[in-house]
């Protein structure tokens, strides 16, 4: 398959995994302000269940280590400006991270000869991103974010994962620099989830109620992740 053709059903992953989110949203029970907490919840388990196990599995983890770290200072540092500036800083930066976690398991598909295990890695990767994108659209809708730039925003990430899939076609990449890639996505979302949902509990809301729904976000993402794996989907 082209990396046009791959590139559309990845976008069609997305979308799915948004549709996913707004079906949960729709019949859930969840007040206002119990949903930023939920979405953080969500996108703890996109972290602890997907993107950790993936990277400590497939990729050395020194580089890793160093790209998160390097990730969370760079945070560090442009957190005054950009939150100064932007209301949807937080978006922004975790739109930066998928794409950083994107582009080395798109370039490996481009990378790898055989049909048969590239077939393989296309179908794992467009599914492996209908969580990532359910995490993306709840932490949108959690902050009365624009659906429509999220929309956008996956005919972007689209866009990328055509790009590095034919760069991997056409050219070696160290190991290393994906590596640091992985590290780089996993240490912006850690940042973005401690700032966004640890720290911004509102203070009438007693601590086992946010502790309640933020794990109910979890669950729900573990339910995701049983419900793929089940289904033969991993």
């Amino acid at each position: 398959m082209t990396a046009v053709g791959i590139g559309i059903l990845y976008f069609l992953g997305l979308v799915l995994g948004a549709w996913l989110a707004i079906f949960i949203l729709a019949y859930s029970p969840l007040p206002p302000f119990g949903l930023p907490l939920f979405s953080g919840g969500f996108l703890a388990g996109l972290i602890g269940f997907t993107l950790l196990p993936h990277a400590i599995h497939h990729y050395d983890w020194r580089p890793i280590l160093f790209g998160l770290v390097v990730s969370i200072l760079i945070m560090a540092l442009l957190h005054p400006v950009t939150h100064h500036f932007s209301s949807n800083y937080s978006f922004s930066f975790i739109a930066i991270a998928i794409a950083f976690h994107t582009i080395p398991l798109c370039l490996a598909i481009g990378a790898i000869e055989d049909p048969v295990a590239s077939g393989a890695l296309t179908i794992a990767t467009i599914l492996h991103h209908i969580p990532e994108a359910a995490a993306l659209t709840l932490w949108v809708a959690g902050r009365n974010g624009s659906l429509e730039k999220l929309f956008l925003y996956f005919l972007l990430l689209s866009g990328i994962a055509i790009i590095s899939i034919q760069a991997g076609k056409e050219m070696m990449i160290p190991a290393s620099l994906n590596s640091v890639l992985i590290g780089l996505s996993i240490g912006i979302l850690l940042y973005i989830l401690q700032g966004e949902v640890f720290r911004r509990k509102p203070n009438t809301l007693p601590r086992k109620q946010a502790i309640g729904y933020t794990m109910a976000g979890l669950a729900v993402y573990g339910a995701l992740l049983w419900l793929l794996s089940f289904m033969g989907i991993k």
